[in-house]
Parts: C-alpha cells; structure tokens; sequence
C-alpha cells in the first residue's frame, strides 16, 4: 500500500456515528503507530481535507471535502438522478431503499437513502456506510449485474466472516449470485448482521422502537472491530464520569477500567493504567504509567510510581509503590510505608513508616512499625509443604542480603547483619549475625579452558 493509500485511508474512518477522531483513536483503527498517523494527519489538515478542533485536538472533515463533493454533484449528479428512483422504490414497496456506488476496494459505498413512512420499523443504513460484496444483499444484486468472469475476479480478496452465516468462499457467494439473477433480486438473512428482528416478527413476537439519546446504545457488534469500538466507547463513558468527578486523566484514551474503579478528589491518572475487579483510589492519590490494580484499595496521598501490579491489597495514606512493585493478595500496607524497585509482598502487614526500598520479597509476615529491610532481603516462609510466617519487631533493621528462615521472630530495635541466614528468634535490640569464616584459598588457581 502506497503511503498516498496509507494517508487516504484515514478519510475513510468518518461517518454519521463517528463525525470527528483524535490521534489516539485513528492509529488504533488504522493499526499503525501514532507518529505515522500524526503525519498523515497533519497533512490531510494542511491540504484542507480535514479540520482539527482547536480545545478537543480531534479531526473532522474539512473544506477541501466539501468543495469536492459540490464539484461532483454539480458534474456527476448521482444523488440527484437517483433520489427519484428511490422514492418510486419506497412508494412501491413500502420498504426503506438505498444506493450505492461500486468501490474499487470490493465492496460498495452507500451514497443516498430513501426511508419508508408506512412502516415503525425501518432499517437503519449509515449513508456512509462500506457494503462488502459477499455479505449483504446489495453486494450480491450488484454481482448479478456483472458478467460471471468480472464478478468473479471482484471475489479474489479473502473473503471476511460477519456472522455465521457469512459466505465462507467465493464458490458460495457465487451460487447466491446465480439465484439472484434467476429470482431477479437477492435476499440475505444474517450475513452481514443478526437479525433479532426477523426472528422476532417471524415467531408472533410484537416489536416495539425505542428512541435512544445516544446513538451507541443501538451499535451492533459483528466482529472484532466493532467489539473494540464498543469497548472504547464504554471506556470513554466511564472515563467522561470520572473526569466530571474531577478525576485528571493524562489521555483519557489510554486507560482501560474493567470494573468498579471509584476516587477521590485530585486524583490523577497517567497512560496505560489498567483497572480490575473493584479499586478505590483515596483522595491526592496519583497513579503514574503502566500499572496493573486489581480488587485493591490505595489510601489518600499515595503515589504508585510506573509498572507496579497491585492485586488483592490494601494501603494506607502516604504511602509510596515502585517502580517495578508487586503487593500479590493480603498485603496490607499502613500509612507512610514505602516499597521500592522489585519488591514483592504476599499475604503480610506491614506497619506504619516501614520501607522495604529494594529487590527483597515479604511473605506470611507481619512487620512492625519504622522497620527498614535492607536490599535482597527474602523471607523463606515455605518448607515444600506448609508456609510459615516471620514477624518483625517495631524499629528493627534488617540488613542487606539477609535470609529470615521461618518459622522465626525478630525483636524489637533488634539489628540483623548483612548476608545473615537467621533460623532462630534474634533478641530484642540486639546485634544478630550468622556468617562463615571468610576464607582465601592461597593455592586456588583459575581453571583453563581444554585444548
């Protein structure tokens, strides 16, 4: 695909349900990383082709659009002539009808709707809409005008699947083609989308409209990407109730909640935070980027720096998390406790003013206030079989690269050595070692590589 293809493509995202696009959402749908679409953007924008809203950042057709669409009306009135026949269409049959153009892409482009008054339902056509050639009606009324040959080199592309009842390949859509052309109209049920409707009607079943203020409550969802459009705009409801509550997103597109999430006030939240089952963000808390929070509760004031993943836990006020954290399920953090650069917590309490700052793991333990856990500190809280819990005294220090073998208690103010392997209670403010000599083999010579 030429970058001109590439560039064009983006006009092709616009219709009456989707008006205007912002970056975030044009890469998504388009696929492609947003410094790619930002150029194609800006210069469709610079060409006239689109307008960009100066307070929202969003795109919307431009000038250029409209100048071109007046020039082809004037010089190919296509709606005009058609518009007529139409209304005739609609007079006859009572039926909603439409028109539409040949794409070369394979598929047809709706370009004028005429919309029945005798009936409470009709059908609903995006007037720009794309109608793919094998999965709607229109498509297989439109091949049965062609000759077999020319029909079948339209259907060379792969052919997408709708729904179940889509036309699995070209030998199937050709067969609806010849009983189109022996019938003298083509009839889908299905292909393209369900038809709650028709089965409704067809079992007795009496149908009712019902006017909606917003027109996504009434989107179909038929394959992936309407499924990802429903979701985004399910995300950007919840995330427009949130941000109404004074909640600060640094891109409400780049947020996913997939739960409850409830905050407080001031609470601001950077890209790519992903939220799960029922979270509660306290008042002053800031979430920065890339963090997994699952059924978790975070107290007022604290900050969760990057790529944490909190599960399962609680914290109290003032506390700070990561980089790089994880607080697995029955972690309860009290007020002002710190956890630093890969630290893992697991089912234990850690009391108020306590840091555990670096690369350490805490399990089944309970740990007092004001303790400071020294880097590469682990507790080995199970045996193979049975998980054993270590407590930790108010005010002790644990050193650097210290192994707490439980079942164990440390005491009060106690003081634990680096490199200590410590299998019994240490004493209340005591100094607690456990080392080997340090020895140096003086006869130890470096092994050579075998010739």
């Amino acid at each position: 695909m030429s970058t001109i293809d590439k560039a064009l493509s983006v006009l092709e995202l616009f219709s009456e349900s989707r008006p205007s696009i912002g970056l975030s959402e044009a890469s998504r749908l388009l696929r492609r990383d947003k410094a790619t679409v930002q150029r194609y953007l800006t210069v469709l924008n610079e060409r006239g082709f689109l307008d960009q809203d100066a307070l929202t950042r969003a795109y919307h057709l431009g000038p250029a659009v409209t100048r071109l669409s007046l020039v082809r009306d004037l010089t190919y009135p296509v709606n005009t002539g058609v518009r007529n026949v139409l209304r005739k269409l609609v007079a006859d049959t009572g039926e909603t009808a439409h028109a539409s153009h040949s794409q070369k892409n394979g598929e047809l482009s709706v370009v004028a709707i005429a919309e029945t008054s005798f009936k409470g339902t009709r059908v609903y056509i995006d007037p720009a809409a794309f109608l793919p050639l094998h999965a709607s009606a229109s498509g297989i009324a439109f091949l049965s005008a062609l000759s077999e040959d020319t029909a079948t080199e339209l259907l060379v592309r792969p052919l997408e699947t709708f729904t179940p009842s889509t036309a699995k390949d070209r030998k199937e859509v050709l067969k609806l083609v010849h009983q189109a052309r022996e019938r003298g109209y083509a009839k889908m049920a299905g292909t393209l989308e369900t038809d709650v409707v028709g089965m409704a009607v067809a079992d007795g079943i009496v149908v009712h409209g019902v006017i909606t203020d917003d027109q996504v409550e009434t989107m179909g969802i038929n394959d992936r990407r309407q499924l990802a459009e429903a979701e985004r705009a399910l995300q950007k409801r919840l995330v427009d109730q949130l941000m109404d509550q004074g909640v600060t997103f640094a891109d409400p597109d780049r947020v996913d909640i997939r739960g409850n999430l409830s905050c407080g006030t001031d609470v601001f939240i950077d890209v790519n935070a992903i939220f799960e089952g029922d979270v509660s963000l306290g008042d002053n808390v800031k979430v920065e980027s890339n963090n997994v929070i699952r059924d978790s509760q975070v107290g007022s004031g604290t900050l969760i720096r990057p790529n944490c993943h909190i599960d399962g836990a609680t914290t109290g006020s003032d506390c700070t998390i990561g980089p790089f954290a994880r607080l697995r399920p029955g972690a309860e953090l009290s007020n002002n406790v710190g956890i630093g650069n890969y630290v893992e917590i697991k089912k234990s309490t850690i009391a108020a003013g306590s840091k555990v700052n670096h690369l350490s793991y805490i399990g089944d333990s309970i740990v007092g206030r004001d303790v400071n856990i020294g880097a590469g500190t682990i507790t080995c809280n199970y045996d193979g079989l049975n998980k054993h819990q270590t407590i930790i005294g108010d005010g002790t220090f644990i050193g650097s690269g210290v192994e707490l073998v439980a079942p164990v208690e440390i005491g009060k103010g106690a003081t634990i050595g680096a490199g200590s392997t410590i299998s019994r209670p240490a004493p209340a403010g005591k100094l607690t070692l456990e080392r080997t000599k340090q020895v140096t083999v003086v006869s130890w010579k470096a092994p050579t590589k075998r010739k």
